[in-house]
């Protein structure tokens, strides 16, 4: 499984984040998704990209924590939670 989740392309796991933060982002789900995962896009392209990337595996960090609290906490829709658990996998999934 380690194996599995090294070969992927940290581009395409930012990127499929950021969809799925987008279809979530205008139904009952965390608003801070979607600019994380904008964020993750930027620092993929920029050129001073180590800060960046650094700041944006903090924030995947921080938002892992969020992501569950916010799920106690509020009532969703069954295919928005599917949604949101998959964000939440792929943000473990996200190779550092």
């Amino acid at each position: 499984m380690a194996d599995f989740v090294q070969a992927l392309d940290p581009s395409k796991l930012v990127l499929v984040g950021t969809v799925l933060a987008f279809v979530t982002s205008a139904f009952s789900a965390p608003a801070y998704n979607l600019p994380i995962f904008l964020f993750g896009t930027y620092a993929q392209e920029s050129s001073e990209a180590i800060q960046s990337l650094k700041a944006f595996t903090f924030l995947l960090a921080g938002s892992m924590f969020y992501d569950i609290i916010w799920m106690v906490n509020h009532s969703q829709n069954w295919f928005i939670r599917t949604v949101t658990i998959l964000l939440l996998v792929l943000k473990v999934m996200r190779p550092v």
